[in-house]
């Protein structure tokens, strides 16, 4: 956890047991961030650094966050603003060192177009590292996962239809979303959005407020932002 004050988000949701349906982000949701607005989200751009702290109040180290206005290159190589992201820790987790980056790029209503996250843990016998690329391409978004651990690689491909991702939390998106809510000082309390769980499928997300002197973490996973596969 970090000493930051504010909004939080909530465990990712799976959809219903026994459905087959595919998570949908909801109305409210959808609505939001439709409703974001340029002017408003530069006011947003600057970079910090945060601690992070365990359970018990011992430093792991810190967390740096930067937004900022950017240019983004398509696949047509058409070029475009953009909301660029980067974030990037290093600390140690049960005396081990790990760390994370992430680099993402979306447009002015927080849509993914493309975002790359890398996680890795020096374990003492077997060092791991994760990677993930999103894009989004020709109405869809590609998905490309990877697990390294040792010498051996593992790598998985997943699309996913444009219509099926309206209302998607990228990691990235996350970043900046918690940045509106603080300045709003309001949250969406019903707004379901859609997010990627640990496994790299499609899950519900919500948002909720922290308590007063709570601390809150500006992600769904203060160790790492990439799952493994499964």
């Amino acid at each position: 956890m970090c000493g930051r004050k504010g909004h939080r988000a909530k465990d990712h949701q799976p959809p219903a047991q026994g459905s087959l349906a595919a998570p949908e982000a909801n109305a409210e949701a959808i609505h939001f961030l439709s409703n974001l607005q340029q002017e408003e989200l530069q006011m947003l751009m600057f970079s910090e650094t945060l601690a992070m702290v365990s359970d018990t109040g011992e430093p792991e180290g810190e967390l740096t966050i930067e937004v900022q206005r950017g240019k983004y290159k398509d696949e047509l190589g058409m070029m475009s603003s953009c909301v660029l992201v980067h974030a990037f820790s290093r600390g140690f987790m049960d005396r081990m060192l790990c760390g994370n980056s992430l680099l993402g790029y979306l447009s002015w209503k927080l849509h993914i177009m493309e975002q790359h996250s890398q996680e890795f843990i020096k374990f003492h016998i077997l060092p791991m590292e994760h990677k993930m690329s999103l894009v989004k391409q020709d109405d869809q978004l590609t998905m490309t996962r990877s697990v390294k651990e040792g010498e051996e690689m593992k790598t998985e491909v997943t699309f996913f239809p444009g219509s099926s991702t309206v209302g998607f939390i990228s990691q990235a998106a996350n970043l900046v979303l918690l940045r509106v809510m603080a300045w709003r000082q309001t949250v969406p309390n019903n707004a379901r959005f859609l997010a990627l769980d640990t496994e790299g499928k499609l899950c519900y997300s919500t948002y909720v407020r922290g308590f007063p002197g709570s601390g809150s973490w500006p992600g769904e996973n203060p160790k790492g932002w990439g799952g493994g596969l499964g």
